[in-house]
């Protein structure tokens, strides 16, 4: 599904401004001042500058961060949530999840994680930045500097294959671990600031996909934050629903009549079958934390003078943190070749990407041998029923194709001709086919007709926002003012 220009261009154009404010300020002494005002010692501190002798400010999917150090010696990194990335109706949430999420696995896992050591909501920011979080600085090296290739943003295909089994061993670790910690609810973590329990609310949760749904499509997808889940159909359907939403809501969810019609059809048959993506044993039962977007993105490892390297130094940016069903949490990974099979790049509407499709086999072969060897050793440990769910969970994720509708349902927009939907199609021989071909006519003309009307007039407006932002760019429009126009092309 396509990106809501209008939308896009809006966000753009607030971040932008926000980083030159967030640039400038932290080129003063107040600034400097403020972060020694959040250590609990109030330690006086500097920030790395880059060749210009400026704040090195390294910006994230969703995040500016910035190396500190104190007097002591000790550095941390100033984490601030970019507005236009995220809601900023929820920028504060997502801050408190990360921290709430942090917090638990330190008490109740040895998965390396680091420390924090200030965070508040936009309120306890003096500077008027927004939310913060001051996390300790991990030293080493970014694995995906090993693994990926950054021309397409995909693993390498030549990556040693040894490199990649530790590093499989490594995740899976981190994995079982994640996976032995029980939660009585599906839902938000929340903690407060100052706070020393974490206590979830087990509300609807500010995941990878909620986020995506406002920052890209403009829709507000958390919709009833009083709604509670009882089962992981129930949370299942509620992130269907999510995908309905968009589908109905974005005016571009559609280019043409007959995405329309495939899109409608497809996702028709997929509410009717979602049951068979449930596994009965764990419908209902403890909640694991899942992180949405943790990958070996996340990882970084010693450096490379270290004895111990490539060990993991630790883990970051665990936002999208939360309490979901055991099946999401013990499902084939998205991560196998380190990009999401939802992404265009996999669409199938030209034919499947054999390659990659191949790949992923590969790797899904190596990641469920990696398993069994890691169970088996830590089974010796004394680790057991934790870790044979965990085993039983993922081998049924890729039998019944739950992995495929797993994916599907946790990213924003994605597409009739999806790789995840293909799959899933697969699995029916045929009958998932038939299944389209009988949903009302009416139904999807009625749609059609209604996507196809927005479309054109999703067109006409984007067109006045592409004007528009060249206008900005030349200096004959301000920032208000086209945040403005923007609001009006887009309430």
């Amino acid at each position: 599904m396509d990106v809501n220009f209008i939308v896009d261009s809006c966000n753009e154009a607030l971040r932008d401004a926000w980083k030159v404010r967030v640039q400038k300020m932290s080129n003063t002494n107040s600034f400097t001042q403020w972060l020694s005002s959040i250590h609990p010692q109030q330690l006086p501190c500097s920030v790395e500058l880059n060749k210009y002798n400026y704040p090195y400010w390294r910006n994230g999917s969703f995040n500016a961060c910035l190396k500190v150090t104190f007097s002591n010696g000790k550095a941390f990194i100033i984490r601030l949530p970019m507005p236009g990335k995220t809601r900023d109706r929820h920028l504060d949430e997502k801050i408190g999840a990360e921290v709430a999420a942090i917090s638990i696995i330190r008490q109740r896992t040895d998965v390396p994680v680091p420390e924090v050591l200030a965070w508040g909501p936009a309120s306890d920011n003096r500077l008027g930045l927004g939310p913060f979080m001051l996390v300790e600085y991990v030293e080493g090296l970014p694995l995906q500097s090993l693994l990926l290739d950054p021309r397409i943003g995909i693993m390498k295909a030549d990556v040693d294959k040894t490199l990649l089994r530790g590093m499989f061993r490594q995740m899976i670790n981190v994995q079982l671990k994640l996976y032995s910690v029980d939660l009585n609810f599906i839902g938000s973590l929340d903690l407060q600031p100052q706070a020393r329990v974490n206590v979830g609310s087990g509300s609807p949760p500010l995941t990878f996909k909620a986020t995506g749904m406002g920052q890209l499509g403009g829709i507000d997808g958390l919709g009833h934050r009083s709604q509670r889940f009882g089962s992981a159909y129930e949370y299942l359907s509620y992130l269907l629903e999510q995908s309905w939403q968009q589908i109905m809501m974005q005016p571009n969810a559609a280019r043409n009549e007959t995405e329309a019609s495939a899109l409608f059809r497809a996702f028709t048959v997929l509410r009717s079958r979602l049951g068979d993506f449930v596994h009965p044993t764990y419908n209902q039962g403890r909640a694991k934390l899942v992180c949405d977007d943790l990958s070996m993105k996340n990882v970084i490892l010693k450096p490379v003078d270290d004895p111990d390297f490539p060990a993991f130094a630790g883990l970051i940016d665990l936002e999208f943190t939360y309490a979901a069903p055991a099946q999401l949490a013990a499902t084939i990974p998205w991560w196998l070749l380190e990009d999401r099979p939802t992404n265009e790049s996999w669409d199938c509407d030209k034919g499947e990407p054999q390659d990659l499709w191949e790949r992923l086999v590969e790797h899904k072969e190596m990641y469920m041998a990696t398993l069994a060897e890691v169970v088996a050793e830590r089974a010796q440990l004394g680790h057991g029923a934790s870790d044979r769910e965990f085993v039983e969970l993922a081998e049924w994720s890729w039998d019944s194709g739950a992995c495929w509708v797993h994916m599907i349902l946790t990213v924003n927009g994605p597409g009739w001709a999806s790789f995840p939907l293909i799959q899933v199609r697969k699995i029916y021989r045929g009958q998932w086919e038939v299944e389209e071909a009988a949903v009302p006519q009416g139904q999807v003309d009625e749609f059609v007709a209604a996507k196809m009307a927005s479309l054109q007039q999703y067109r006409a407006k984007a067109d006045w926002m592409r004007a528009a932002k060249a206008e900005m760019k030349e200096g004959r429009m301000t920032l208000d003012q086209f945040t403005s126009l923007a609001s009006q092309l887009h309430p």
